[in-house]
């Protein structure tokens, strides 16, 4: 029998995909890995991804196979 472990976990953190759910400079530093690639607005995101980083923070993004 195979448990999907998430049903004993509470979310701490929803992400509709549209708003990131925290103020604008909330974070040091931001990472997405292998994940961009997969998202409806990637301009939108990357935006919102500036938005809760600090102005003298890294973003940091990985996209499979991009030379």
């Amino acid at each position: 029998m195979i448990l999907d472990i998430h049903v004993y976990h509470i979310i701490d953190i929803f992400y509709d995909g549209n708003t990131i759910p925290f103020r604008d400079n909330k974070f040091d530093n931001s990472v997405s890995f292998e994940v961009i690639q997969y998202v409806p607005d990637i301009g939108k995101t990357l935006s919102e991804l500036s938005r809760v980083t600090k102005k003298d923070g890294l973003i940091l993004f990985t996209i499979p196979f991009a030379q």
